[in-house]
């Protein structure tokens, strides 16, 4: 400001103003005059004083640097002439990770020194294990049950026609048309008085224990029918 009073009112010259970059010189410095000091010029005259803006700062794009590891990521920036900040978050070690974001937006103009934080993805939490159950002693198993030759049903009580006054045992033969190992026998007793069905047994047996010995109760004074069926079919039928 100074210069610039004492061109224009000492010497009553008219002054145009321009700026420009210096590497040399701070802000607002002169850097020189048009026509340069010591030349002769009469009052009234045009000169040109050029003021320093400072060493040039150039605009430079920002890079993305996303999804790049920290050695790849800087590199990146130093090729723009910029230089990395901070490194988030705290103490993270970047070995093995990518970075997921960075401060300034790529694309923007920004001028050359920026620095530029990144930010690289966090660990990842490690899960407690759940402990497994301590397994208990294993049961041990009782006795298996040994099968009989043959399973045979307990009767109901027969129809009440009286008093039972005795019992009589009626085998029962397998017909020659099963042919399996295995038969399925059913003994019903009729009421004849009272036409009264009663299950005596219901019982699968094996080939083997034909003929198959049946007790029948008789009541007193009979009045009974013995129905015998093999597989569903009526092989006897006796009437007592």
């Amino acid at each position: 400001a100074e210069v610039l009073f004492e061109l224009e009112d000492q010497y009553g010259l008219v002054v145009e103003q321009k700026s420009e970059y210096n590497n040399d010189l701070e802000v607002d410095r002169v850097i020189r005059l048009d026509p340069i000091p010591g030349t002769s010029v009469p009052r009234g005259s045009s000169i040109i004083l050029y003021w320093s803006l400072g060493k040039e700062q150039k605009q430079v794009p920002m890079p993305d640097v996303t999804q790049l590891s920290f050695e790849a990521a800087e590199a990146k920036l130093v090729e723009y002439k910029l230089v990395v900040g901070s490194i988030l978050p705290a103490n993270v070690d970047v070995t093995g990770r990518l970075v997921t974001s960075q401060s300034i937006t790529p694309g923007d103009l920004v001028p050359e020194g920026t620095t530029v934080d990144i930010t690289f993805d966090a660990p990842a939490a490690t899960p407690t294990p759940t402990p497994s159950p301590t397994p208990g002693p294993s049961p041990t198993p009782g006795p298996s049950a040994t099968a009989g030759p043959s399973a045979t049903a307990t009767p109901p009580p027969p129809t009440d026609s009286g008093p039972i006054q005795a019992k009589v045992t009626i085998p029962v033969e397998l017909p020659a048309s099963v042919t399996g190992e295995t038969a399925q026998l059913t003994v019903v007793v009729r009421n004849r008085a009272t036409a009264v069905d009663t299950l005596l047994m219901d019982v699968k047996l094996n080939r083997a224990d034909f003929p198959y010995p049946v007790v029948v109760p008789i009541p007193d004074g009979g009045g009974i029918t013995v129905l015998v069926y093999i597989n569903g079919e009526l092989v006897l039928q006796e009437d007592r």
